[in-house]
């Protein structure tokens, strides 16, 4: 219960000369082995009478039913020696925590803050995981890469920053699905991030945290926000999903028009690709990212989709706008969910029309003498996202205007049509960025969610005749010997796919457009 030992040789770690250093860190390595050996067996024993306790009932001392103390348990003294044992356990969490704090303090050698982080992967996380949870959350930014890499390992996210979602628990360390099932997503959030009244000295916050430190608590935060007990348990986290999400969104506030550097390009990519999973599966967080109160809405994330300079951050927040455009229920006055929508109040108040045109402009650009690479990527994505979800929400027939075309309406579906034209021509574009990035963008524009296409719009065919020409060409030029690009032609052969299901309602009609070869049609 006493933590005399480990205070005495933490304080050699950190303050004795160089050539003793070791000798204290060997010692601190016994000692915390013997902390994790006391800790262990513990904890098996308070298993074992737990698991006695339910499986037996009162045992009665084998005599006669004359002996008076025939009805003692025999399990009283062991039930007394394990709440014993609790309160010490509770006692040497206490104390270990705050030293492990003042241990990991980036002014402090690195051979303390390395023994801070095995303490808490090893010994604290048994005995209080909240704060251990905390402290390694700290630390996976240390400068050290040592010290960073064992707490991004505790957390189970060293292999997953910066990759997309998958939920794939192989991927997952023992450490991390064992923390996953301990502290529920709430209490880590009101631990970790927290409110500036409940914030502890020497203790600090997600805000506080320095870059890297905060791309791997984010990553962490959403493994746990979707882990089993949090998402499918009796749990309910709406609150904690919201501030989850208000640190995200002030996160990206804050480097708002500023130039990055690589680790907080980093830091904004874990972001996006965070704000894209909690956007695509609640509800209550597309609604809060259209309200007019918050510090980064919808409108900052659409133009930060274009003008960000990681491809990745451009895609996924792409994607984000997407599912926002197809929630009509959003844009939509009606408390009814089920009533139906309009196409014109829908254009006005999300936006879509101003940003597609914005896109259109934008990779009109591509095929001048200058141009600006990460800006046509961007608007290739966003404009896609746009061209389906107005495609698609047209194609249901369930808004009330859905067979009037009003001005705005029409005009929409020219912005389109010319979004689908200057896509199929950037497929034969010099620079690969470009001509993947409008491949790819015209998967997006044609895809749909059922097994059916819709039938394709006739605003839309001269476009899409021209971008199958242009696919057909640029096909025959990255298939041959001189210009094989096996990744160019993977892309490409995947939009041809796409292209033809889209067109498949129309296939044996000759369109009414002359110049065009390729046949399209109700």
């Amino acid at each position: 219960k006493s933590i005399s030992t480990a205070s005495m040789l933490f304080g050699c770690v950190a303050n004795e000369v160089e050539m003793l250093r070791p000798r204290a860190t060997s010692a601190l390595d016994a000692l915390l082995s013997a902390y994790v050996r006391v800790v262990t067996s513990t904890s098996e024993n308070a298993r074992r009478i737990d698991d006695g306790k339910s499986n037996t009932k009162t045992e009665s001392i084998p005599t006669t039913s004359t002996n008076p103390w025939a009805d003692i348990r025999i399990n009283d003294a062991v039930v007394d020696k394990k709440n014993d044992n609790t309160k010490e356990i509770d006692g040497l969490s206490r104390s270990l925590a705050p030293l492990l704090w003042t241990s990991s303090r980036r002014s402090q050698p690195k051979s303390s803050r390395l023994a801070a982080v095995r303490w808490s992967n090893e010994l604290l996380i048994h005995l209080d995981a909240k704060n251990a949870i905390h402290l390694l959350c700290f630390l996976s930014g240390d400068d050290d890469a040592t010290v960073s890499m064992i707490a991004k390992k505790a957390l189970g996210v060293e292999s997953s920053l910066g990759d997309d979602v998958t939920f794939n628990e192989t991927e997952w360390s023992n450490s991390s699905e064992a923390i996953l099932s301990s502290v529920t997503f709430t209490e880590l959030m009101e631990t970790i991030v927290g409110r500036e009244a409940e914030v502890i000295p020497g203790r600090p916050k997600f805000a506080e945290f320095v870059v890297p430190a905060k791309a791997a608590t984010c990553r962490f935060m959403l493994q746990s926000l979707f882990s089993e007990g949090s998402f499918y348990g009796q749990e309910s986290c709406a609150s904690a999903v919201d501030d989850y999400v208000m640190a995200i969104l002030g996160t990206f506030a804050d480097y708002q028009g500023r130039s990055l550097s690589r680790e907080e390009s980093d830091l904004l990519d874990e972001c996006s690709i965070c704000l894209e999973s909690c956007v695509s599966t609640f509800r209550e967080t597309r609604v809060a990212l259209t309200s007019s109160e918050i510090c980064y809405g919808f409108n900052d994330i659409a133009g930060q989709a274009v003008l960000s300079i990681s491809s990745k951050t451009r895609r996924h927040l792409s994607r984000i706008m997407g599912c926002l455009y197809e929630d009509h229920c959003l844009w939509n006055d009606a408390s009814d969910l089920s009533e139906k929508f309009s196409i014109s109040q829908w254009l006005e108040k999300s936006g879509l029309l101003k940003n597609a045109e914005m896109c259109r402009e934008i990779l009109e650009k591509a095929f001048e003498s200058s141009f600006v690479a990460c800006e046509i990527h961007g608007a290739a994505f966003l404009g896609s996202s746009c061209l389906r979800a107005f495609r698609l929400g047209d194609a249901n027939g369930t808004a009330v205007d859905s067979h009037n075309v009003s001005p705005t309406i029409t005009k929409c579906w020219s912005v389109c049509s010319r979004i689908v034209n200057l896509l199929g021509k950037g497929l034969m574009h010099a620079d690969e960025v470009i001509g993947n990035a409008c491949a790819q963008g015209l998967v997006i524009s044609f895809s749909y969610d059922g097994h059916d296409a819709p039938i394709l719009n006739p605003f839309l065919y001269e476009g899409f005749a021209l971008a199958l020409n242009e696919l057909n060409s640029a096909l025959k030029k990255f298939n041959s010997i001189d210009h094989a690009d096996p990744t160019r032609a993977s892309t490409l052969i995947r939009a041809a796919g796409v292209l033809l299901a889209a067109s498949t309602s129309g296939a044996g009609s000759r369109s009414n457009t002359e110049d065009v070869s390729v046949d399209l049609g109700p």
